[in-house]
C-alpha cells in the first residue's frame, strides 16, 4: 500500500535533490549509515542510490570540502583508492599516512562517491553542447579520481547515471556509439526534474533574513547593495533544515515497522552467538525476528522486512511518487479501470473523489491522494469493489425515435464518454468518428435523423468493441 514517507533534511539544498531523483523515478536513501574514521570523527554521507551503487553529498557553493570526504571517497570506492595511491605514490608518500583509515563494509562499497560544492543546475540549456545544465553549477560533481561529472540518460533506453560531462556513451546500458560522444546532460527529462527541483514549494518561509532583503531592493530601488543582500539571504535560507513528505510504495512496511523494537537480530544469529557450536535445526530461523514476531531483511540482517526472505527499506528502496506524480498515477489508473468496467472515465474520476471524500483533485494532500492510490489498487483486483451500482440504462430504440434533437444530443455525449471508457480511447476520437459515421462536419449540422444514426453507432461499439477499429469486418447490423 502507499503510504506517506517523511523525511528530514538538514538543508532545503538536499531536500531539492531528493525531488530530482523522484522527478526521475531513482531510489534513494536519506543518511542510511553512519561511518567513522580512524581519528574519531563520525559523519553521514547524504543520499545513498543503491540501484546506481552511488553516494551523493551536496554541500552547496562556498562550503568548504568535508574533511571526511577523500578518505571515504577512498574507503567505499575502488577507483578512488586506485587513484590515490598513484598520486601518493607519484609524491613519495605513505597513502596510510595521507589519510584517516575508514572502515567500509562491501554493502556499502559504491562505484562512484560524488560530491558536489554548487547550486543547484537551472534546467536550462544553451545551443552549444557546452552549455550544459550545469554551466552554473561549477560544470559538474567531485567524484574523488575526477572531476566535472554529471548525472545523464540514455537517450534510448533512459538508464540513469553518473559520466563525466554527462556523456551518455559511457553508461553500463551500452545502447549508444561507444567510438562517439554523446553529451546527454541537457535530456529533456533531466532539465524538467532540475526545473521542478529549484521551483518546488517546500512549504516553510523564507525567513526574516530573505524578507528584511526583499524588502530592501523596494527602497533602494534594486540597487547592487540590495541585490546582493537578497542574493545572500537566499543562499543562507538554503542550508536550513527542512521536512519534506512522499508517497512511497511499502507492501507491508507500516505493520513491520509498528512490530519493530529496533534491534533486529535473526533467531539463527542469536543462536550462533549463544551456541557456536550446537546446530539449529528450525526452518525459517534466518528471517524470524529474536525480538518480535517480525522478519529481519535478508540482505543486511539489520532491519526489519514485510516479509519472509524480503529486504529493509534501506537495502531495497523503491521511487517517491511526489503529489504530481501521485495525480498521473491516479488518472492512468482511471483510464484503465474505466476501460475493464465499459465505464465513463468521468464517472472513475467521480468515484475515486468519492472515496477520497474531495470534491475536486486539486483538494486532495499526500494522504488524500494516498487513499485513493490504495482504493484504486483494490479496485484493479476487483472492478467489483468499485461498485458504480447507479450505472445508467443504455436507451432502446423506441425512446431514441420520440426523442427531440437536444435530448439525443444529450443521450450522445453520455454515450460518447461510456464508449471511451470501454475501449480506453480518447473522447475527441469517439466525437470525431461519429461525426464520420453521420457524415457531417459539425455537429450543430446534424439533424434529428443523423443523431439517431450516430447513437446506433454508439449503442453498437458498446455492444461490440471490436466493430469500432474493424467497421468492414462487424459491419451496423440493419
Amino acid at each position: 500500500m502507499f503510504d506517506v514517507v517523511r523525511t528530514r533534511f538538514a538543508t532545503r539544498l538536499q531536500a531539492r535533490w531528493s525531488i530530482v531523483f523522484d522527478e526521475l523515478g531513482v531510489p534513494w536513501v536519506y543518511k542510511p549509515q553512519t561511518f567513522t574514521t580512524s581519528g574519531g570523527l563520525r559523519f553521514q554521507p547524504a543520499f545513498w542510490l543503491p540501484r546506481e551503487r552511488y553516494w551523493f553529498d551536496p554541500v552547496g557553493p562556498g562550503v568548504q570540502r568535508p574533511a571526511w570526504w577523500e578518505p571515504f571517497a577512498s574507503a567505499a570506492c575502488a577507483m578512488c583508492d586506485d587513484h590515490v595511491g598513484e598520486e601518493t605514490s607519484r609524491k613519495g608518500e605513505d597513502p596510510s599516512r595521507e589519510w584517516p583509515r575508514i572502515e567500509v563494509e562491501d554493502r556499502w562499497k559504491a562505484s562512484l562517491v560524488c560530491l558536489h560544492q554548487g547550486l543547484m543546475p537551472d534546467g536550462e540549456i544553451g545551443p552549444y553542447w557546452s552549455d550544459c545544465a550545469w554551466q552554473n553549477a561549477e560544470d559538474g560533481m567531485d567524484v574523488g579520481h575526477d572531476g566535472c561529472y554529471q548525472w545523464v540518460l540514455c537517450r534510448d533506453c533512459g538508464l540513469f547515471g553518473c559520466e563525466f560531462m554527462g556523456r551518455a556513451e559511457r553508461l553500463s546500458c551500452r545502447c549508444q556509439d561507444p567510438d562517439g560522444k554523446d553529451y546527454n546532460c541537457g535530456d529533456p527529462r533531466l532539465l524538467a526534474a532540475y526545473k521542478a527541483a529549484r521551483w518546488a514549494d517546500l512549504g516553510v518561509d523564507d525567513g526574516p533574513d530573505v524578507q528584511r532583503a526583499t524588502a530592501a531592493p523596494a527602497v533602494a530601488r534594486w540597487g547592487a547593495q540590495a541585490m546582493s543582500a537578497l542574493s545572500r539571504a537566499r543562499l543562507e535560507a538554503q542550508y536550513r533544515p527542512v521536512e519534506r513528505a512522499v508517497l512511497r510504495w511499502r507492501p507491508g512496511a507500516p505493520g513491520a515497522a509498528g512490530r519493530c523494537n529496533g534491534w533486529c537480530r535473526s533467531l539463527a544469529e542469536v543462536w550462533r552467538l549463544d551456541c557456536p557450536r550446537a546446530p539449529l535445526d528450525m526452518e525459517g530461523a534466518e528471517w524470524a525476528c529474536s525480538r518480535c514476531d517480525g522478519f529481519v531483511c535478508a540482505t543486511c540482517a539489520a532491519g526489519p522486512a514485510f516479509e519472509e526472505g524480503g529486504e529493509c527499506e534501506v537495502c531495497a528502496p523503491l521511487p517517491c511518487l511526489t503529489r504530481g506524480q501521485a495525480g498521473g498515477e491516479l488518472n492512468q489508473r482511471a483510464l484503465v479501470l474505466a476501460k475493464g468496467g465499459g465505464v465513463p472515465i468521468a464517472r472513475v474520476h467521480a468515484r475515486i473523489n468519492r472515496e477520497m471524500r474531495v470534491r475536486f483533485r486539486g483538494e486532495a494532500d499526500l494522504g488524500v491522494l494516498a487513499i485513493g492510490l490504495n482504493a484504486t489498487h483494490l479496485w484493479l483486483e476487483d472492478l467489483a469493489l468499485m461498485d458504480l451500482s447507479d450505472r445508467a440504462a443504455l436507451p432502446t430504440a423506441q425512446q431514441l425515435a420520440v426523442m427531440t434533437a437536444p435530448q439525443l444530443r444529450t443521450v450522445m455525449n453520455q454515450l460518447v464518454n461510456r464508449v471511451a471508457g470501454a475501449l480506453g480511447y480518447a473522447i475527441a476520437l469517439i466525437h470525431y468518428r461519429v461525426n464520420t459515421v453521420m457524415r457531417i462536419a459539425y455537429r450543430a449540422q446534424a439533424t434529428a435523423e443523423d443523431l439517431r444514426v450516430g447513437l446506433r453507432h454508439l449503442l453498437w461499439w458498446l455492444e461490440t468493441p471490436e466493430a469500432f477499429d474493424d467497421p468492414a469486418g462487424h459491419p451496423l447490423p440493419s
